[in-house]
């Protein structure tokens, strides 16, 4: 089974190439051997005026090559990680340097991510961080049919297999989740501690940010919670209302909050300039 269609991406390494010799195109001067060596390792580099003229230099066929040789198939990676069990290291930017296995990854989209990000409790918030990076796509076609089988890889995807089944390692194993589909939780595995010099081969280097889980999840829970206190207190008036009584709450000044006042009514507490929730 592949899953390029699913959520690979098509990207180009990137280098910098050296200036050459110059030609004369229309009324400028363009350095040909230099945009050709830019061509062959990092066709990302050229803009689309700059390949349009390599294009009617030296024609669809070579530039294609060219392109095609520099293009390497990526699959998004990321992972929520606590503060106290952080397996991917990174640089100062954010960039992936190192994978330390064991370790859990998701694949392709975020669902998974998303999906134990907002499971955590509010104790396991603190330091909580998702790290996003793009690891070899001929490799996770080879670690998937290495876990899953279905349609047998080929050509570099068949070498990645190899390596893999050479390393020892365990097939990845799919993680859980009640809301997840299956096809989900088989891109979220696990890998044991064998798995590690693969994956680390299997990253592209130069890759990688790292987002604060933290406080996307407490302002999060801090919405659910003002939704659920605002339904409560919707529900406690209608019931006062329907008794004929005057629903009677719990009183605050704004600017401080520990000292509470019991057994006032809303309309007591507004006319206070007090802040105000039902008991």
């Amino acid at each position: 089974m592949t899953c390029k269609r699913d959520f690979s991406l098509r990207r180009r390494a990137s280098a910098s190439g050296r200036p050459g010799g110059l030609t004369h195109t229309g009324s400028k001067n363009v350095d040909v051997a230099g945009m050709i060596q830019r061509a062959r390792v990092a066709p990302r580099s050229l803009t689309p005026h700059g390949l349009a003229q390599l294009q009617r230099t030296i024609g669809n066929h070579a530039l294609g090559s060219f392109v095609a040789k520099a293009t390497l198939q990526r699959v998004n990676a990321n992972r929520v990680e606590y503060q106290h069990n952080r397996k991917v290291e990174t640089d100062n930017k954010g960039r992936v340097t190192k994978l330390n296995a064991p370790i859990d990854i998701s694949f392709g989209t975020d669902e998974h991510s998303t999906y134990f990000a907002r499971e955590r409790s509010e104790a396991q918030l603190t330091g909580l961080r998702t790290v996003r990076w793009e690891m070899n796509d001929d490799w996770w076609d080879a670690a998937y049919y290495h876990a899953y089988l279905g349609k047998k890889p080929k050509g570099a995807a068949l070498t990645w297999l190899a390596k893999i089944e050479k390393s020892g390692g365990q097939r990845m194993a799919a993680s859980d989740g009640r809301s997840l589909t299956t096809d989900t939780k088989k891109k979220a595995p696990h890998f044991d501690a064998n798995w590690e010099d693969i994956l680390n081969a299997a990253l592209v280097k130069g890759t990688g940010r790292v987002e604060d889980t933290e406080s996307e999840m407490r302002e999060i829970k801090k919405e659910r919670a003002e939704k659920e206190e605002a339904k409560r207190t919707k529900r406690a008036k209608e019931h006062a209302t329907e008794a004929g009584v005057s629903l009677m709450g719990v009183a605050w000044f704004a600017d401080d909050p520990t000292e509470l006042f019991s057994g006032m009514t809303e309309a007591d507490a507004r006319a206070a300039g007090m802040e105000w929730k039902p008991e």
